[in-house]
């Protein structure tokens, strides 16, 4: 298991390996966030960033209504644009 240090501005740099196996490349964006156990999950965002991170929001009822809403305006915008 490769160790990582964490920069003055908290960065760590992804093991090669990692990066290779997980097709990584510069520019991608992840999400990183905490399991209940406390152990730290990051994840490759592949497609929306409101569709990856949504289920953060699984409990909280306003942070679905407030996606939703997000959804319905984008789609109204895209509805006026024709595309």
């Amino acid at each position: 298991m490769p160790l990582v240090t964490v920069t003055r501005n908290y960065q760590v740099t992804l093991p090669e390996e990692i990066r290779r196996k997980k097709g990584i490349k510069e520019g991608d964006k992840v999400v990183a966030k905490l399991d209940e156990t406390g152990k730290i999950i990051i994840t490759v965002v592949r497609g929306s960033i409101v569709d990856e991170t949504f289920g953060s929001w699984k409990e909280e009822v306003e942070g679905i209504k407030y996606v939703d809403e997000l959804r319905k305006g984008w789609e109204r915008r895209k509805e006026r644009l024709g595309v």
